[in-house]
């Protein structure tokens, strides 16, 4: 009954996160309001595995009454961590006024708003919401606009690869490099000559700029007897030399580069016995 959603509603703030996901599944399966109540005020949870939870039990109440609960989501206080919720769930939906409220977010005034904006519409039919996700390439934000790059190299044939190359000339460099890797996906034959190949052998590595520890100067002085050309810096530059366009390489466990997600910046693993484990 509703004192039973209450009651479980109380345990979304339980200190272990198991606990608080299976409250939140536990509300989907309640068809009282206060249910769905619950599961609105969490959505500026951090914690991605609850706010899933959270989000796949709103659909669930969306579906059973989507009046109400539209009606109660959109007398949540405007918070960025709440709007976003919104988005995750919106882009889970799919339906009804879903895509009007993302095409909203995509003039929010909290990029990171519209950022997630831009990956929810991509889980679109591109074809239909490509034209949208077109105009925030030319967002002032560095973020909303990699989101709109990385979006567009999923669509199939030569319609976006125009607009694509246009980034290739953007001026931050990591806009640059998603746009490439988004021409590479689209695989058109215009496409190809303005991609870089990736490097496949010692000799291919020799050619790009590769990060070195600078606190490793034996490292850094047996790469360049071979004929890398290696820039050291300290482990907590790498990410930013890479966004900035500085560095082009960089040999690391693929674990430690996927937990870091550095794939993002750096698309390619060459298949070298490079190091020891």
């Amino acid at each position: 009954d509703a004192e039973v959603a209450r009651v479980i509603g109380s345990v979304l703030i339980d200190p272990h996160p198991a606990v608080r996901v299976r409250a939140a599944q536990a509300l989907g399966r309640l068809d009282f309001p206060e249910a769905l109540e619950a599961l609105i005020h969490v959505l500026d949870t951090a914690d991605r595995d609850l706010r899933e939870a959270v989000t796949t039990s709103l659909l669930v109440h969306l579906k059973r009454d989507p009046d109400n609960a539209e009606r109660l989501m959109r007398e949540i206080p405007e918070s960025r961590t709440r709007k976003l919720g919104l988005v995750w769930l919106f882009g889970k939906h799919r339906r009804g006024g879903a895509l009007r409220q993302l095409l909203r977010s995509l003039a929010d005034g909290d990029s990171e708003v519209r950022a997630a904006a831009v990956g929810a519409l991509a889980k679109f039919p591109l074809g239909k919401v490509a034209r949208f996700i077109a105009r925030v390439l030319a967002d002032p934000n560095v973020r909303v606009r990699a989101a709109g790059v990385n979006a567009l190299g999923r669509t199939q044939g030569e319609t976006w690869a125009e607009p694509l190359e246009q980034m290739l000339r953007d001026p931050d460099a990591f806009v640059r490099r998603r746009a490439a890797v988004a021409l590479l996906r689209l695989g058109t034959p215009r496409t190809a000559p303005f991609v870089e190949a990736p490097a496949c052998t010692p000799d291919d590595l020799r050619r790009l700029r590769m990060f070195t520890s600078a606190g490793d100067p034996d490292s850094e002085r047996l790469y360049k007897e071979l004929g890398f050309n290696v820039v050291p810096h300290s482990a907590t530059d790498l990410v930013p030399m890479l966004q900035a366009g500085k560095l082009d390489a960089f040999a690391l466990p693929p674990l430690f580069a996927q937990m870091q997600e550095l794939y993002k910046l750096a698309p390619y693993m060459t298949d070298v016995r490079w190091v020891p484990l």
